[in-house]
């Protein structure tokens, strides 16, 4: 009868005895889903064998041990079936090839028992067993191996077949075999196997496993039968559930809460009591989070904080927390209509005979304890139901949502309804339903109307709280108390007054949503709210007491509060519970993995319930528990360190590391001068992470005191210097005071120069230096006097630019005074005077530069250039002397032009000055060669000459400061050595290179080597990328002709003019001169440099045709020069705007162009020829003309009197004396009021920013603009604008 009704519970129930488990999968860290055998360490930390390698746990970090790591392996087999220790705490563990033994100190496994080919011992291991004297037992496919103590060399072989495991009985050993059970007798200390015994009885039938427990009974299953049992008294037991297990093999088997647990693989775990009487089964049922994951068990493990760990096969690792059984989680069981209807619980009670009443989403469920049977009512209005509760009558009141009070028995028959439209309710949303001591019913509303029904009359009465309630109480002293939305009100039954309490009205009116409100013994009130957590008030609404996260809370967003009789007070949160000690003022939490089985509760839903426990509910149901037996204790653990981290890398035990064993077993660290940035792990050893555990730490050299208290495991520090330190590190845990502490020595090893035989070479090191320095001491003067020249000759030359340029515009005013006869000598002179002027100020220029590029950061202004039609421009400088010597001048280009980001002004220099340099020392009918080569990303740059060459013992000093070889010293070409030092200094600031070859006499060959692409320049060195167009500018019909060959700036220049301008654009002189015989531009845009024909011969051409010759010209260059400015003016060139510019200096120019020509061609003035009479000229006239020209160029900010009076053909001399007796004013005087009046203009029309009309009227910076204006005007541009 007994065994029937084993089997009914068998295949009706997974789960008897409550039990709930829990799992760490491949999702928590786990390695491998299979799981066969786990044990535990001294230091508590679990031990897991599984089919990826060995695998440690400390409660929160996850170690892996791979077979590639192990000492001594003879297979790579990563498949681990057992691990376990021995009673000195020594591991083990086992693959079908090896017995590894872990050594703690290098945190390693060590082979120490391996089948290899060449030795005598073969097989495949099963399983071994510790037994007597600490010999292991190595159960093998073909025989027994048996240790000395621990495991050393060599094992006793006993060939006795197949073996699966021995075990202790009655002080003997018996092994079980494929040939039945063996005994094993000790003979001259060497065992022999006995065949006769207590257990030749079962024949010798295979047995496959084999226990003996703590009590001393042995286990054994032999193959193709249950479990035959033997006590102490050699009892012999069959169990009556033996059919259960249905050949299935027993793979364990331990105690556990007064019981035997079997663990059957296929099955799941067999509960019986020490009678063998059948207890529960277990088994997986997908319905119950909290069953098994897997029928396939392989290994029970019971550690020492009572856990039980099950290993599984492809279902993880599953346990037991001893710690969780105190929470009852009733839930909805999918397809089993005996329990709750629906998850989504929103209400709680108990009625007066205990069954409790769930209210959800899918209507009623009421539960009777007793029987455990449940019923339901789904036929409601709505089934999301809000609120229960039961009146006088012991009738239940249901809330539905926007149904108003639905009435039933206790049956679930439906008695009444009492909603909007068959009352004076003014709501249908009940939230809240409470029942007084005078049994009559309050509801609460979404409306801020609270509602009482008198029972004796079913009157409704209405009080108006102007406050969302979620919460009615009763105090002890009668009064109702409402809490909600807006705060807490005293309600007045009998008179209908509302009197507020919280807030009080002299504090803060804002508050959170109260949820939950609660009176404790001493007459306080406790409120729950929403993003405030809890509270305690006085009746007048005084805080006493505020709990947060800060002081523990699990979550602010707290929805219900009870006090259990033990005096503590529970708390639901959208995060779990929360049970705070009112007296001691400690908080713990407790979550869906702390047991809950659930964590997001609702409000209004919590109740007290009999026998002194608590109920709330939620998303996942409810969980029903009484407080008094939810017990948590702490429990000091180990206090381990984890790893050593050095530089962001793992550091493992080794010769030469910092650590020589496992970092949990060093006593000092021992790092190098460079190893000065570091990491130590560490954590307390619990067999699930303890939330409540915290750590604090110092350095003692470093910190002055403790960190606060933290749960990071982890302690950083980076760049301490070299010496002695002890890091400290304890335990912190909120319920507890006693700590645990660990320390370990570092040590930081100064650098080879910082050591006591470093400062001894030092010393003798600085004693000769010292008699160095006496014997070359003028050398050494010599030294500091050229460091410092680079220095001396800038700021000479800065102090003769201003002289010199003086003296240069003198000899330009006499040499335009001289009659225009070119025979002249004076003429000669004077022409001879301005080129040496010209070539000293070049000198002084290029020391500047060269004291700015060794002292400072240069600006850099980098565009994308073609290289070769870069040189091919600059080579235009040396046309006359190239003529003049007959030198020839080839370049050997590639067909495909070569485009490079760089700074074109640096650029100018450095191809300016080797030419200069190869050209000036080419003798006359030589050759200079210039060639161009791409070689992975960089672009060479070779020039050649056959000119005088270096020689062999001064190559060394060339690119030195201001070196030049004897031969050039010696020759007729001048030079100070400047340009090399500046060419070198500005390839450098490029990130190229510059190297040189020379034979004396034959010639000299230089290279550059310049990166391509942008990876090696700053983005915010990049300055044509991107241009803002300025809305500001007015639309017109002028038409504009771009002439660009680089595709890219073409179109980003038209994309900016179009819807201002009309747009034709082409791509070289030749094109646009095609284009200009179909339509005729009012402006023309040209670069300088182009295929085909360039900008100056396109100038050329245009100012020969009557019909182009008037359209005004912007030349757009990379070349900064002034010599090929006025060769480019000198062709009729209105305007240079260098690369790369500034969008809005461009619009700024156009519009002046328009502007002005369209004032000259009104006035009807025409440029004066150059054989004017200014004496005839009216003063009137003269000073239209000037302003006319100064306007046309007004947005050029480097425009000087003398191009206006170049334009104008007037010399500067006569021109500025004429100006002067006219007005009393200089040209610049009259320019400035020219610009300022201007301006003026463009602020007064609205249309412009002031920003704006500085650029258009000709001003180099904003800044500057705005402190002209206002000193001429008297108020800034801004404050123009603002007036308009």
């Amino acid at each position: 009868m007994n065994f029937l009704l084993a089997l009914m519970t068998l295949f009706t129930s997974t789960n008897m005895l409550g039990h709930k488990y829990e799992s760490i999968t491949v999702d928590d860290g786990l390695s491998n889903m299979i799981v066969r055998c786990t044990s535990q360490d001294n230091n508590g930390v679990l031990w897991f064998a599984t089919n990826s390698g060995m695998q440690s746990f400390d409660g929160t970090n996850f170690t892996d041990y791979h077979i590639q790591n192990m000492d001594g392996a003879s297979s790579s087999d990563n498949r681990f079936q057992q691990v376990l220790t021995n009673k000195q705490g020594k591991l083990f563990a086992i693959n079908r090839s090896n017995v590894f033994k872990y050594n703690r100190l290098s945190d390693r496994f060590e082979a120490i028992f391996s089948f290899q080919g060449d030795s005598t011992y073969t097989g495949i291991i099963n399983l071994i067993n510790i037994l007597e004297k600490d010999r292991i037992f190595v159960s093998t496919n073909h025989g027994l191996y048996i240790s000395r103590s621990s495991g050393e060399l060599p094992y006793e072989y006993l060939p006795i077949g197949d073996c699966n495991g021995t075990a202790v009985y009655d002080n003997n050993i018996f092994v079980a075999t494929s040939n039945g059970i063996i005994k094993l007798e000790v003979y001259a200390d060497k065992y022999q196997p006995i065949a006769k015994h207590r257990f030749t009885s079962l024949g010798n039938a295979p047995v496959r496993f084999i226990h003996a427990d703590r009590h001393g009974n042995i286990w054994l299953q032999q193959k193709g039968s249950g479990i035959v049992f033997f006590d102490t008294k050699g009892k012999k037991t069959i169990p009556e559930w033996n059919s259960v297990l249905a050949n299935k093999p027993v793979r364990a088997i331990t105690e556990y809460d007064g019981l035997f647990v079997i663990a059957i693989d296929g099955l799941g775990l067999l509960y019986c009591d020490s009678q063998l009487h059948f207890i529960a089964i277990d088994k997986p049922n997908d319905d119950d989070e909290h069953s098994l994951t897997i029928d396939g068990i392989y290994h029970l493990f019971r550690d020492r904080d009572n856990y039980l760990w099950i290993s599984t096969f492809a279902g993880g690792v599953n346990y037991i927390n001893p710690n969780s059984w105190g929470f009852h989680h009733i839930k909805h069981e999918l397809n089993n209509k005996n329990s709750l209807s629906n998850n989504s619980v929103r209400a709680i009670m108990e009625d007066s005979d205990g069954n409790l009443w769930f209210g959800n989403k899918n209507g009623v469920s009421c539960l009777n304890e007793r029987t455990g049977k449940w019923k339901h009512l789904r036929q409601l209005p709505s089934n999301t139901v809000l609120a229960l509760a039961e009146d006088i009558d012991n009738n239940i009141w249901i809330s539905a949502f926007s149904a108003g009070i639905i009435v039933c028995d206790k049956k679930l028959n439906i008695l009444r309804t009492l909603n909007r439209e068959n009352s004076s309710l003014l709501s249908d949303d009940i939230f809240v339903i409470f029942r007084d001591s005078d049994s009559d019913m309050w509801l609460s509303g979404e409306n801020g109307i609270l509602s009482l029904v008198k029972t004796s009359s079913e009157k409704i009465i209405e009080y108006k709280t102007n406050n969302v309630v979620r919460s009615i109480i009763e105090l002890k002293t009668g009064k109702i108390i409402a809490a909600g939305s807006a705060g807490i009100d005293l309600i007045h039954k009998e008179t209908g007054k509302v009197d507020r309490i919280y807030p009080p009205t002299t504090g803060n009116s804002k508050v959170s949503m109260i949820y939950s409100i609660i009176e404790d013994n001493r007459k306080h009130l406790w409120i729950a709210s929403e993003g405030d957590g809890i509270m305690k008030i006085d009746t007048i609404g005084n805080i006493l007491e505020h709990i947060s996260t800060k002081e523990g809370l699990i979550s602010n967003v707290a929805y219900g509060l009870e006090l259990s009789p033990n005096g503590h007070l529970w708390i639901s949160t959208n995060k779990g519970l929360s049970r705070y000690d009112i007296n001691n003022k400690s908080i713990i939490n407790f979550t869906k993995d702390a047991g809950l089985g659930m964590s997001g509760f609702m409000y209004c839903c919590h109740t007290p319930v009999s026998n002194g426990r608590l109920a709330f509910g939620g998303i996942g149901g409810a969980v029903v528990f009484n407080p008094a037996n939810i017990h948590y204790s702490y429990k000091k653990r180990p206090l381990i360190f984890t790893h050593l981290h050095v530089s962001n890398q793992l550091v493992t035990p080794g010769k030469d590391a910092p650590i020589k064993k496992a970092i949990n077993e060093c006593e000092n660290i021992i790092l190098k001068h460079y190893q000065n940035a570091f990491s130590i792990g560490f954590n307390t050893v619990s067999p699930i992470d303890d939330v409540s555990q915290e750590y604090e730490w110092m350095l003692e050299g470093i910190d002055r005191e403790w960190s606060p208290s933290s749960a990071d495991n982890m302690a950083v520090y980076n760049n301490l210097p070299s010496g002695k330190y002890l890091f400290k590190v304890r335990t912190s845990h909120v319920h507890s005071e006693e700590t645990v502490q660990r320390e370990i020595s570092i040590i930081i090893l100064p650098a080879w120069w910082e050591t006591w035989w470093a400062y001894l070479l030092y010393t003798l090191f600085v004693i000769g230096t010292a008699l160095f320095v006496f014997q070359h001491l003028q050398g050494v003067i010599r030294s500091r006097v050229n460091a410092n020249k680079v220095k001396l000759f800038a700021g000479i030359a800065h102090d003769i630019k201003t002289p010199l340029s003086i003296i240069r515009l003198l000899l330009s005013n006499i040499r335009h005074r001289l009659p225009d006869n070119n025979d002249l000598e004076s003429h000669k002179d004077i022409k001879l005077a301005i080129s040496h002027s010209d070539h000293l100020a070049d000198l002084a220029n290029k020391l500047l530069e060269v004291e700015k590029s060794t002292n400072e950061v240069m600006p850099v202004k980098v565009a994308k250039y073609r290289i070769e039609a870069s040189i091919d421009g600059i080579s235009y400088a040396f046309a006359s002397i190239i003529a003049h010597k007959n030198i020839q001048l080839e370049f050997k280009f590639p067909d495909t032009p070569t485009w490079a980001w760089f700074d074109m002004n640096m650029f100018q220099k450095v191809i300016y000055n080797l030419l200069d340099n190869a050209i000036k020392y080419t003798p006359n009918g030589g050759k200079v060669i210039v060639s161009t080569s791409i070689i992975s990303k960089v672009c060479r740059i070779i020039i050649s000459d056959t000119g005088i060459g270096i020689p062999d013992s001064e190559k060394k000093k060339i690119l030195k400061e201001y070196f030049r070889a004897t031969n050039a010293v010696n020759s007729s070409e001048s030079g100070s050595g400047v340009g090399l030092l500046l060419v070198k200094e500005l390839v450098k600031h490029m990130g190229g290179n510059i190297s040189f070859s020379s034979k004396e006499g034959e010639g000299t060959t230089f290279i550059v080597e310049l990166p391509l692409g942008k990876e090696h320049i700053k983005h915010s060195d990049i300055v044509i990328e991107d241009y803002a167009l300025p809305k500001q500018f007015p639309a017109g019909h002028h038409k504009i002709m771009i002439v660009e060959d680089n595709t890219e700036l073409r179109n980003v220049i038209c994309q900016q003019l179009e819807g201002i301008y009309t747009i034709f654009a082409v791509g070289d002189g030749k094109e646009a001169l095609e284009m200009l015989e179909e339509s005729v531009p009012d402006i023309v845009i040209t670069d300088y440099m182009m295929p085909r024909m360039n900008g100056i011969e396109l100038c050329k051409h245009m100012k020969k045709q009557p019909q182009f010759k008037y359209i005004p010209i912007i030349m757009l260059t990379s070349l900064s020069s002034n010599k090929h400015k006025i060769e480019g003016f000198n062709v009729g060139i209105d305007a240079y705007i260098e690369k790369p510019f500034d969008m809005n200096v461009l619009l700024s120019r156009i519009e002046n162009i328009i502007h002005n020509r369209n004032m000259i061609l009104k006035s009807n003035i025409e440029p004066l020829s150059v054989d004017t009479d200014l004496q005839e000229s009216s003063e009137n006239h003269l000073l239209r003309v000037f302003e006319a020209h100064v306007l046309e160029l007004l947005s050029d900010s480097d425009f000087s009197v003398e191009d206006v009076c170049n334009q104008m053909g007037i010399g500067y001399t006569t021109f500025y004396r004429k100006i002067k007796s006219m007005t009393g004013k200089t040209p610049v005087d009259i320019i400035n009021e020219i610009r300022l009046k201007k301006a003026e203009e463009y602020l007064s029309s609205g249309k412009y920013t002031a920003s704006q009309v500085g650029y258009m009227t000709g001003f180099s910076s904003p800044s500057y603009f705005a402190k002209v204006y206002k000193k001429y005007f008297g108020y800034t541009p801004s404050q123009k604008v603002r007036k308009n």
